[in-house]
């Protein structure tokens, strides 16, 4: 059911643009509505209109080939609109409803006892909490650089890590911070975070790069980047990654609108 929620908003994601060009179509075009006649010998083509003293109707040149186009462009967003927009609210109520069902938000609800005896199976819920209690089977290097402290109570590498940390806690995320992650050539990447979607079960990796205007930096980055897609870890799919150099800080408010993109059905706790 998930997954068939992420499928439906980028479907309304894609509508919602389209209906937006509809209607920009119909505001810059002329005034009138396009009409035609033809026969077996020419296509005729013409602009009714109204006036002062009723509709009226001239003939379109030709040699008018623009505003023969742009009132065809006008006739059709005219035409299609409604029902574009008649979907869109179809749309935008499945997604309100889905958000108020969805398994995991009703979940949260259940009795801790019943909860408690629940199989990870069954449970998302249970699933989440051993994801989140698995031991880490090899520990990050240099953990003295740990030394800023996050609302969760980890100890992270800057503060635009705290910034991400803090977010995701406050949305209730789950997250591990730098748990590793064994690529199929057998190499260790510890990503920043690790999140754990448990609405869709997926698993998103999140890398900030913080040093970005740094002499050699962006080719770590690059290499970083190159390594990751070539194992499946793509940008936009399930690859977070964020920027900042020392003229342009990590804002939190773009942290925010990431998590908005990548997990629309966490609300801020």
């Amino acid at each position: 059911m998930d997954n068939l929620y992420y499928s439906v908003k980028q479907l309304r994601d894609i509508l919602r643009k389209r209906v937006t060009y509809m209607e920009s179509i119909i505001q810059q075009a002329p005034e009138g509505c396009l009409r035609v006649r033809s026969n077996d010998k020419r296509i005729s083509y013409y602009d009714r209109f109204r006036t002062a003293e009723g509709y009226k109707t001239r003939y379109l040149s030709p040699q008018r080939p623009d505003l023969i186009n742009k009132l065809a462009d006008k006739y059709y967003a005219s035409t299609v609109l409604p029902a574009m927009k008649a979907d869109l609210a179809a749309l935008d109520a499945f997604l309100l409803l889905h958000s108020r069902t969805d398994e995991f938000t009703i979940a949260q609800n259940i009795k801790p006892e019943i909860m408690n005896v629940c199989s990870p199976k069954v449970s998302r819920i249970k699933t989440v909490e051993d994801w989140l209690q698995r031991p880490s089977p090899l520990n990050p290097p240099h953990p003295e650089d740990l030394l800023f402290q996050t609302q969760k109570g980890d100890l992270v590498r800057s503060k635009s890590e705290v910034i991400i940390a803090d977010i995701l806690y406050r949305y209730g995320i789950p997250y591990r911070y730098e748990f590793p992650l064994i690529l199929s050539d057998g190499r260790v990447r510890f990503p920043d975070f690790t999140i754990l979607d448990p609405h869709s079960m997926k698993v998103y990796y999140w890398e900030h790069f913080g040093k970005l205007d740094d002499p050699g930096y962006g080719d770590t980055v690059c290499e970083r980047l190159n390594q990751y897609s070539r194992h499946g870890i793509l940008p936009g799919l399930n690859l977070i990654y964020t920027f900042e150099t020392r003229n342009c800080p990590f804002l939190p408010q773009y942290a925010e609108s990431l998590i908005h993109t990548f997990f629309p059905l966490f609300q801020e706790k």
